[in-house]
C-alpha cells in the first residue's frame, strides 16, 4: 500500500477485488515511530491494523468483515528488562454499509459501520486482586510508572462509525465519528485521587471525532508529494474534564537515490488515554517515524 492518505480506502479495495488476496486489506493507519512521553522512558511504538472481508465480493454493498488492530512499545535500551510492552489488542466483527462516491466540491457520506468489539492490553495483573490493588497504590506513591503497564484492562462494546468527505481539486477533507456503547469493562482505578471519583473508561472514551485534510492532486500521480494533517478529539462522559487530543502530520519525501517515497510522520498527543493500562493519567507525547496504509 502507498502511504499518506492520497488514495481512498474504497479505491484500494476495488483495485484489488479480483485478486486472490483481496479480502485481506489495510484498515486503520499503521505506523512506526520513536516517541517521547512525559513520565515515561523513550520507546519505539508500532501500530498495525488490517481487516479480512468475509463477503464473496468485498467491494459490493454491504460489507461484513473481521478487523484486528494491535499496538506495542519497544523499550530496548531505555528499560532494564521486559523491553516489549503490549498496549492494544482490538479484534472486532463489523457490518459496513457503503453509500455515495465523491464528486468534486460535494459532501458525501461514504459509509456507516456497526461493530462488536473487544479491546484489551493483554496484561496479567488483575486490579480486583487486593494484593495487586495494594501494590498499585505503593507504585503510585513511589512514582513507579512502569508498574501500571502490567495491569489488565479490557472492554467489550458496540461501535457506531461514519465517514464523510469533500473532494477538492487539490485534495480531500474527510470527517469521521465513532461512538462506543459499553457492554462490559475491566477498568477499575484503585490508586491516587482518581480512585475516589469512581471513574470508568467510559468517562474518558465515549465519542471520537476526527478531521483529516490531505493535500494532493486527485487522482494521485506517481511520485507526487502528499501532505496530510489530522486532528482527533476523544470525549468521555465527563466531557472536557477528561478529553484528549491527537494531532498527526504527514509529508511524503522522495528519495531519488533509492527510488522510494518515504511517508514521514509526526504524532502529538495530549491528555489521558495515551495508554490503555493507565488511561486516566494525563500525558503529553510526541513521536516521529513512518506512517503506512492511508485511511482518510
Amino acid at each position: 500500500m502507498s502511504a499518506g492518505g492520497a488514495m481512498a480506502q474504497e479505491s484500494q479495495e476495488k483495485a484489488t477485488a479480483d485478486t486472490a488476496d483481496s479480502r485481506l486489506i489495510a484498515h486503520e493507519p499503521s505506523y512506526l515511530v520513536l516517541r517521547q512521553a512525559t513520565g515515561d522512558e523513550d520507546a519505539l511504538q508500532a501500530k498495525f491494523s488490517f481487516r479480512y472481508v468475509l463477503d464473496t465480493h468485498p467491494t459490493r454493498q454491504p460489507s461484513v468483515y473481521f478487523k484486528y488492530t494491535g499496538q506495542f512499545d519497544f523499550y530496548a535500551g531505555t528499560r532494564p528488562s521486559s523491553p516489549v510492552v503490549n498496549r492494544l489488542n482490538n479484534p472486532a466483527l463489523h457490518y459496513r454499509h457503503y453509500l455515495h462516491k465523491n464528486t468534486r466540491h460535494d459532501w458525501r457520506w461514504h459509509w456507516f459501520d456497526v461493530g462488536l468489539e473487544h479491546r484489551s492490553n493483554g496484561q496479567p495483573q488483575d486490579i480486583s486482586d487486593p494484593s495487586v490493588a495494594a501494590a498499585a497504590q505503593r507504585a503510585y506513591e513511589r512514582g513507579n510508572h512502569a508498574f501500571f503497564d502490567g495491569l489488565s484492562r479490557s472492554a467489550d462494546y458496540i461501535s457506531f462509525e461514519a465517514k464523510a468527505s469533500q473532494l477538492q481539486d487539490d485534495g480531500r477533507l474527510a470527517v469521521y465519528a465513532k461512538l462506543k456503547g459499553y457492554l462490559g469493562r475491566e477498568d477499575r482505578v484503585t490508586w491516587g485521587p482518581v480512585a475516589r471519583l469512581g471513574r470508568t473508561i467510559a468517562d474518558y472514551d465515549r465519542l471520537t471525532l476526527k478531521a483529516t485534510y490531505t493535500h494532493a492532486r486527485y487522482p494521485l500521480l506517481d511520485g507526487a508529494p502528499v501532505t496530510e494533517a489530522s486532528l482527533e478529539w476523544t470525549l468521555g462522559d465527563k466531557g472536557l474534564a477528561t478529553d484528549s487530543v491527537n494531532l498527526d502530520l504527514l509529508q511524503t519525501v522522495n528519495v531519488p537515490a533509492l527510488k522510494i517515497k518515504l511517508p514521514v510522520y509526526l504524532r502529538f498527543h495530549t491528555g489521558p488515554m495515551n495508554t490503555l493500562s493507565d488511561y486516566t493519567r494525563s500525558q503529553r507525547s510526541v513521536g516521529i517515524g513512518l506512517k503506512f496504509n492511508p485511511w482518510w
